[in-house]
């Protein structure tokens, strides 16, 4: 006390006017404090206000002079919300950006609000919230977005973005488009197997060309598809003309991010046989059951026919280096030769037609 009566300190409470009476509804505070009021301004940033309790007032100055920086005053404005892409997939991460123009700086966040297309952003909730401090200049932030998912039955999606600062009016994004992630099949090949004496596999080797009756692995990579999903593998004949002819098809499993698939080469039952030599050209292709991707095609492979005999008399004997000629239905030779000691022949590399086998008869 001084004199007998009480001296205000920092804490004190006191009084100001109230109607209808004076109240002790406020306490002494130091000059230079930053004090939070119980009171948002209109505009000002909820979550900002959460954050730091009320609306944080320095009081070394806090009456406005003329002339002074007024940060309720200054001139905010947000501008050129932007994509960094028009369009990307499932998963690609893109950045969001707006121009913050202030001359003393925000208070608080740039917030950025996705949302799908067609929605309100006034009632309906975002997709996803983004926010960055940036007092002026470039504000920007980064955003993956997840759909639409693989199994949706949409192709892509669309969405755009609110940004909004405290003292700051909204601005509206334009749309960026997503694109539907779909499993990527790559490295398509064929490969020919060989085997030991055994008839154990021995090892593979990659082919462009092979014969009715090879054992093949046609195998490839898998992208972005599960394990244990299933994938459509369709082989085709590639005919000179006209669409491609299905000869073999079936549903396989993703190994590993690898599908691979083992085939004894076949033509169908039934299949007509040309009348002039012809080599056929494959292609296989895969495409997922569940997904809406595009048909992935291998490489053409050409398949050829072999022949093997053995030609011997009556009596069972080889007819050695016996002459012979190769012979089309039509009767045109394709290969004239003879048999070795043992009365074999083999003539490889054909196209596929009937074939005859005309010889001389060996003089007794």
């Amino acid at each position: 006390k001084v004199n007998d009566k009480e001296v205000a300190v920092l804490g004190s409470m006191v009084k100001t006017c109230n109607d209808p009476q004076p109240q002790e509804t406020c306490s002494i505070i130091a000059v230079g404090a930053a004090v939070a009021i119980p009171f948002m301004p209109p505009g000002f940033d909820p979550e900002q206000y959460k954050r730091d309790g009320g609306f944080m007032l320095n009081t070394r100055e806090p009456v406005y002079t003329p002339g002074a920086p007024n940060s309720l005053t200054d001139e905010r404005s947000l501008s050129s919300p932007e994509w960094s892409e028009s369009k990307v997939s499932v998963g690609h991460e893109v950045i969001l950006s707006v121009n913050v123009q202030s001359q003393q700086g925000l208070r608080g966040d740039v917030q950025f609000k996705i949302f799908a297309e067609g929605a309100d952003p006034k009632i309906d909730p975002p997709v996803a919230t983004k926010s960055v401090r940036k007092d002026k200049g470039l504000a920007e932030v980064k955003w993956c977005p997840q759909e639409p998912n693989r199994k949706a039955e949409v192709e892509e999606a669309k969405f755009f973005f609110v940004a909004w600062a405290f003292g700051c009016e909204k601005v509206e994004s334009g749309n960026l488009t997503v694109e539907k992630e779909v499993p990527e099949f790559s490295e398509l090949k064929w490969e020919l197997l060989k085997f030991d004496e055994e008839g154990k596999e021995s090892g593979r080797k990659e082919s462009t060309s092979f014969y009715v009756g090879d054992s093949l692995c046609l195998s490839a990579k898998a992208k972005r598809i599960d394990d244990e999903e299933n994938v459509y593998l369709k082989v085709y004949e590639i005919p000179e003309s006209g669409d491609k002819i299905l000869l073999h098809q079936k549903l396989v499993s993703v190994a590993e991010g690898t599908i691979t698939y083992l085939w004894d080469m076949e033509w169908p039952t039934g299949k007509s046989i040309p009348d002039e030599p012809v080599v056929p050209k494959l292609l296989f292709t895969l495409k997922s059951q569940e997904y809406k991707d595009e048909e992935a095609e291998s490489p053409e492979v050409e398949v050829y026919e072999r022949i093997m005999a053995a030609l011997s008399d009556e009596s069972g004997k080889p007819l050695k280096k016996v002459k012979y000629k190769l012979l089309t239905k039509a009767g045109d030779t394709v290969r004239e030769s003879e048999t070795d000691d043992e009365g074999k022949l083999l003539e490889e590399e054909l196209g596929r037609t009937n074939y005859y086998i005309e010889y001389e008869k060996p003089e007794d």
